[in-house]
């Protein structure tokens, strides 16, 4: 059997089977690995790339895991690739070989009644839209309001958000800086399509807050929060079951990446977002302002409230990874009895028999 995937099994941990780098830019090396077991022959890679089809040979130092030099690829492309051994193959896998442009000042600035628009490029906007919050959309679409050289939005609590021909974008409070637009970085298909965004952003703030549940550190400053789900059992670290792409700042606002794809917020330095993106809707960022409580219900108010957990969901909850028998369950079960400990949830991990698991009630 050969095993290949073409990203890595989580963020954290390469698999030893997975293509690297998952996005190649021009003229960035490739390398794709596989696990080959119980095959009679090596196995090789068939590459179907711009410039034509080849076959590529792996090294290995073990006889099981293989690596295989792509190399670079000279421009924006689509590239198929397959191991075989022998009569064995694998499924055909293919990746993007993407440019990069960075945007640091707009071709133009636009306004359409209350809300104004920043060309990016001529097929990227960047929407912003005020009211009792700041939405900032950018898309894969053409400017299409009325040309101004600047534009002011006045927003809650004494903020407003500048656009002008020298600077994307700058959050003021009154006459003081709180967040300004660096760059847009945009990595493109060979078709045109934006597929990934960087917005590289300066924060005055000396406080970041959120970004969901977190191991490390509930201050995000200097760090970096990936807000992918990492099931990682133990010693997580930086990793999270339960991210969330918002926080909160001591300067009296609030941000939120609403995505349904996972991005990284990167706090270590300059501020930069991250994020892959599909279709012409390619990030959208909404802005409260107030006191952090006020921030934190506007957010709630937005995502939906959560509905009350029944009374038991607030006792003691009990739980241990060596409880792998229905045997064993019941010996707690009798000591909570035995000793009148005041347990109301019993959480039960996956058992590593999973045979008696059905037979307790």
């Amino acid at each position: 059997m050969i095993r290949h995937l073409g990203e890595q099994l989580v963020p954290f941990q390469a698999s030893g089977f997975e293509r690297l780098p998952e996005m190649p830019l021009i003229g960035q090396a490739v390398t794709a690995r596989c696990r080959a077991e119980g095959v009679k022959m090596a196995p090789v890679l068939a590459l179907c790339a711009a410039d034509g089809e080849r076959t590529v040979a792996g090294e290995s130092a073990d006889g099981r895991t293989y690596t295989f030099a792509l190399g670079s690829f000279a421009c924006a492309q689509t590239v198929r690739y397959r191991f075989a051994a022998g009569e064995e193959h694998t499924q055909w896998f293919s990746f993007e070989v993407v440019t990069e442009e960075t945007v640091d000042r707009p071709l133009g600035v636009y306004r359409d009644g209350e809300y104004l628009q920043v060309a990016l490029c001529p097929d990227v906007t960047l929407t912003l839209r005020g009211g009792e919050n700041l939405t900032m959309a950018l898309t894969q679409n053409a400017a299409k309001c009325t040309a101004c050289e600047s534009g002011e939005i006045a927003l809650p609590e004494s903020f407003a958000i500048c656009a002008s021909m020298d600077s994307i974008w700058g959050l003021k409070r009154l006459s003081d800086p709180v967040a300004s637009c660096k760059n847009y970085r945009l990595r493109r298909a060979a078709d045109g399509r934006v597929v990934r965004v960087e917005m590289e952003l300066s924060l005055a703030c000396g406080h970041i807050l959120g970004t969901g549940e977190r191991f490390d550190a509930v201050e995000r400053a200097g760090r970096v929060s990936n807000c992918r789900v990492v099931e990682k059992f133990t010693h997580q670290g930086e990793y999270t079951y339960l991210p969330v792409p918002f926080f909160v700042t001591e300067k009296g606002f609030g941000w939120y990446r609403q995505s349904d794809i996972p991005v990284e917020l990167d706090f270590s330095g300059p501020t930069v977002f991250r994020q892959e993106t599909e279709g012409t809707a390619l990030t959208r960022d909404v802005l409260w302002f107030g006191a952090p409580e006020r921030v934190l219900q506007s957010f709630l108010n937005s995502t939906g409230r959560s509905a009350l957990p029944p009374e038991w969901a607030f006792g003691v909850w009990i739980s241990a990874n060596g409880w792998n028998s229905d045997a064993e369950v019941d010996t707690q079960l009798a000591a909570l009895k035995r000793y009148n400990y005041p347990a109301s949830v019993m959480v039960l991990e996956q058992w590593s028999d999973e045979q008696t698991f059905y037979r307790w009630h």
